[in-house]
């Protein structure tokens, strides 16, 4: 693993620890201390085989260095290896989404390809396995293909391909051809019974199934309270503890540090 470090407080970093920055009982030291020095940052992954990103993404602590993304992603990691570059740093969470939809857009505008359909390109070692374009998710005006249509965004070969596939597509669910034809035993059972109809179609937080607790302990390890869904405690962390940035974000954390057993906000987190 190696780093590219910019900054001031990068380039200290990488000074102090000079040649040996890219062993690996150095790898845990350095993502200590850059998790100190910034609070978000954006970065890419590079393929080692040619030099060329492949990922970009905004990130906290050591996210960047978190292997796993998707599965296109991963296969490229997993084939050629891949290295770790700082971009920007010392960046708050909005700051952080802007400058990673920027750096995204900009690889696009310069002829990479992105896993978004219509926009793949032709050059598989200029490809960028991200399936957003950044930006908190790059929903609604925020994302660049906003209000552009298939037709548009697609070459006419691509656009004939996108086309047939919808159409049979769709064809494949509609009348007797759909699993559900003519199944109303759902209907039935809901209609009359305005409870059970607003509990099925509004399951929130405990009251989803799948949802599960989450027991919250102090840096000794000490329990300290649960709570019935990671929302619930989010907006604790969020309310209580101080966590800067928004929901998902924080819920994000949790999950991702309750899965390291590593503590987040000198608190440790136990999804049950």
């Amino acid at each position: 693993m190696q780093f590219w470090l910019k900054g001031s407080a990068y380039r200290n970093v990488r000074k102090k620890y000079s040649v040996n920055c890219w062993k690996a009982k150095y790898v845990n030291r350095i993502r200590k201390e850059l998790s100190v020095i910034n609070s978000y940052y954006v970065y890419e992954h590079i393929r080692n085989d040619n030099g060329n990103s492949f990922y970009v993404g905004k990130g906290h602590g050591d996210r960047a260095w978190i292997k796993h993304r998707n599965e296109k992603h991963d296969k490229i990691a997993n084939e050629y290896g891949m290295s770790v570059r700082i971009i920007y740093n010392n960046l708050t969470e909005e700051e952080a989404f802007e400058k990673e939809n920027e750096v995204i857009t900009r690889y696009i505008n310069s002829g990479y390809g992105i896993d978004i359909k219509g926009l793949e390109g032709d050059d598989e070692e200029k490809f960028l396995t991200n399936q957003t374009f950044g930006g908190a998710g790059s929903v609604g005006i925020s994302n660049p293909m906003y209000n552009v249509s298939p037709k548009e965004r697609m070459n006419s070969f691509q656009y004939e391909v996108w086309l047939n596939k919808t159409r049979t597509r769709l064809e494949s669910q509609v009348g007797d051809k759909n699993p559900n034809w003519k199944n109303d035993t759902l209907r039935k059972k809901l209609e009359n019974n305005p409870e059970l109809k607003n509990i099925y179609y509004s399951r929130k937080g405990s009251q989803n199934g799948r949802s599960k607790k989450i027991e919250l302990y102090d840096l000794s390890k000490n329990y300290i309270r649960t709570f019935d869904f990671i929302g619930e405690c989010a907006s604790y962390v969020k309310e209580v503890i101080g966590a800067k940035g928004g929901i998902d974000s924080i819920r994000a954390n949790i999950k991702h540090y309750s899965d390291l057993n590593k503590p987040f906000l000198k608190h440790y987190y136990k999804i049950i």
